[in-house]
């Protein structure tokens, strides 16, 4: 093994450490006994819990560090400093394995859905605001400084009085890559094997799979694509 190889599995390990008391509390506080036992959560001690009233699911099977938050960081995040922020007061899903990286943060609002497939993976620094349903299939790959949001927070009207923009469901297929500095907003659908390339915008449904998606706002930039 080599030195650098040594000094982040030793980092690694002291953050499993340093994290026990808030993974114990996670688990307790979110899962039926017979589940917290095998303690699915594993979270760094840098997570905050803003509000964990929620209903959570962890389905699949119940493997110990299954899921991990606040671990996990990329060549622009500060590990030591970076904060994970979590306030669950809605619906929230873990279909399988889970990696949410330092420094995210996730909002789900009562009676909202955050559902997470199976190998979902948020490296750092990342924000998800569900106020509705947002919905990730398998090997989702969201890179830093992304932002996913299924509402404009605030309520617009018409004259007559009516709001204009409903909250949308954000649906992510499988096998999907979102590149960092990418917007996704209210009413985005893309299928699977997709790529959104970084700093890209998109509020609409993508139809074709296997493609890149670009700009702002985004759109099909090359067809018949493969990414690993």
């Amino acid at each position: 093994m080599t030195k650098d190889k040594f000094k982040e599995k030793s980092a690694e390990v002291w953050t499993y450490i340093l994290g026990a008391p808030k993974t114990v509390y996670l688990n307790f506080r979110c899962l039926p006994f017979m589940e917290a036992i095998h303690f699915p959560f594993v979270v760094s001690r840098r997570v905050h819990f803003t509000n964990l009233c929620g209903t959570i699911k962890v389905e699949g099977k119940l493997k110990p560090g299954n899921i991990k938050i606040g671990i996990g960081f990329t060549q622009v995040s500060d590990f030591r400093r970076d904060r994970t922020l979590l306030d669950w007061s809605g619906n929230v899903i873990f279909k399988g394995k889970c990696k949410i990286g330092a420094g995210s943060r996730i909002s789900v609002a009562k009676n909202a859905l955050l559902q997470f497939g199976d190998q979902f993976n948020m490296t750092s620094n990342s924000s998800i605001i569900c106020r509705n349903n947002i919905q990730f299939g398998t090997e989702t790959l969201i890179s830093w400084h992304c932002l996913l949001m299924d509402t404009d927070q605030h309520q617009i009207f018409d004259q007559a009085g009516n709001r204009t923009n409903q909250d949308h469901p954000i649906v992510i297929g499988n096998h999907v890559w979102i590149a960092a500095h990418s917007i996704l907003l209210k009413g985005t659908q893309i299928p699977d094997d997709c790529v959104v390339a970084a700093g890209s915008r998109l509020n609409s449904k993508i139809e074709e799979k296997n493609v890149l998606i670009a700009g702002n706002p985004a759109q099909i930039t090359k067809h018949n694509i493969r990414w690993k």
